[in-house]
């Protein structure tokens, strides 16, 4: 007897916890033959249900219209409804040209066989099933390496509404081919697409609709990563061409990523800049020795190179040189020149016991050594010219800042609260 008053205690604790923690009363919950109800509802519904079978329907005589309820217009012929709901930009893999994304994604799409009146049964106007019970459609990213679904094959849910509506959410991790172009690297703007559709079926007999959310900052700046900056996001529709029998339409999602080249400029750009200066000066100086004058140069050279094997890993392997690589084969080739000036000096016009020649060959040191500086300035100030076109033309007055933004802090502030309010209730009944 005491065990089982135990049980029944216990029991009602987590009822109440249970009601709690979802804001509901104990009178707020469904009656028992409700769900008795639902499951009349499944077992008519889909007593004679095929999953097998596709519902898009192709024929000559009769043509699938769909009336939405709220609105008054009617769908002609079968909808596939894309709606991006998040998107999170991961990485943008520049040598393969490869654009991974995570994706969460609401397909809805109808089915006129999952039709039922809801007075019929108690006003239930929707139900939540598992998707292998009804037929889905067989959604196809072309262009895709990988794509791999996050969602567990037991918890993949949809939802049937009573007028034959179906919605599934899914979370992708896609990874699609993405041609990039990188003569500006690092001032780049890059354009990728994600292209989806229904490969196995006749474009004439269904219609792809994608709509994302408001184009707002604050969405946008969760689409972001450190590396790349989304200007915007867009979506459209292409038509493929016919392969053999089939014509397919394709949903085009279109995203511009602008590069965040501020690293480039203070670890590439920068020091490139520095060490230029300081190597053509040295290869100049008045006492160093010819031997000198050789380590200076081969060390630049070899430190400009190292730099540019920095550059080649991060772009992929195009017969077109970026910008980037430019301007240091641009300051090798000062350092080369002012190395090969320098080193005919001391043949041609430094002699001690003539100081008309002494004083000529010091002219032509000055001269050289001034313009090389100057080639070497002016080539820094382009990159620096680029840098703030860039980010002037394409560059954002997005807040990104999270930490600071106080909408973050009093939404936090209001969780904690509604924990401490839920601890408290549960302290009462604990008490």
């Amino acid at each position: 007897m005491a065990k089982n008053l135990f049980f029944l205690i216990f029991i009602s604790q987590n009822i109440l916890i249970f009601s709690l923690r979802n804001g509901t009363k104990i009178s707020d919950l469904p009656p028992k033959n409700m769900f008795s109800t639902q499951d009349r509802l499944i077992s008519d519904v889909f007593k004679n249900y095929d999953k097998r079978v596709s519902s898009i329907l192709n024929s000559n005589k009769f043509r699938q219209t769909y009336f939405i309820p709220g609105s008054n217009h009617t769908l002609d012929g079968w909808i596939l409804w894309i709606t991006i709901d998040q998107m999170k930009v991961i990485d943008l893999d520049e040598p393969q040209e490869l654009f991974t994304t995570s994706v969460n994604i609401l397909l809805e799409w109808n089915d006129v066989r999952l039709i039922w009146k809801s007075r019929d049964y108690d006003g239930i106007h929707s139900i939540f099933v598992r998707q292998e019970m009804v037929w889905t459609p067989p959604l196809s990213f072309f262009s895709a390496s990988d794509v791999k679904d996050h969602r567990d094959l037991d918890y993949r849910i949809v939802e049937v509404m009573y007028y034959g509506l179906i919605s599934e959410y899914i979370t992708l991790r896609l990874t699609t081919n993405c041609g990039l172009n990188m003569i500006d690297f690092p001032f780049d703007i890059q354009n990728c697409e994600i292209h989806l559709g229904i490969s196995s079926v006749d474009f004439n007999i269904y219609n792809i609709s994608i709509d994302l959310p408001e184009s707002s900052d604050e969405n946008l700046c969760n689409m972001r990563n450190s590396a790349w900056d989304i200007v915007n996001v867009s979506t459209g529709s292409l038509k493929m061409k016919p392969v053999g029998v089939f014509d397919s339409r394709l949903g085009v999602i279109r995203v511009i990523l602008k590069r965040n080249p501020i690293f480039y400029v203070y670890m590439m750009i920068l020091p490139t800049f520095t060490i230029n200066m300081i190597a053509i000066g040295g290869v100049f100086l008045k006492k160093s020795t010819q031997m000198e004058k050789l380590t200076i140069g081969f060390t630049h050279i070899m430190t400009m190179t190292f730099i540019l094997g920095l550059v080649s890993e991060k772009i992929p392997k195009t017969s077109e040189i970026p910008l980037m690589g430019k301007y240091i084969v641009f300051g090798l080739g000062l350092m080369i020149f002012a190395l090969i000036i320098s080193s005919g000096f001391n043949r041609v016009f430094i002699m001690e016991t003539n100081n008309r020649r002494n004083f000529a060959g010091r002219i032509v040191k000055l001269f050289f050594i001034t313009t090389l500086q100057i080639l070497n300035i002016l080539s820094f100030s382009y990159m620096i010219y680029r840098f703030l076109k860039f980010e002037i033309e394409f560059g954002t007055n997005r807040n990104c800042d999270f930490e600071n933004d106080e909408r973050n802090f009093s939404k936090y502030s209001n969780m904690s609260q509604h924990f401490d309010t839920f601890e408290d209730e549960l302290g009462d009944i604990r008490e």
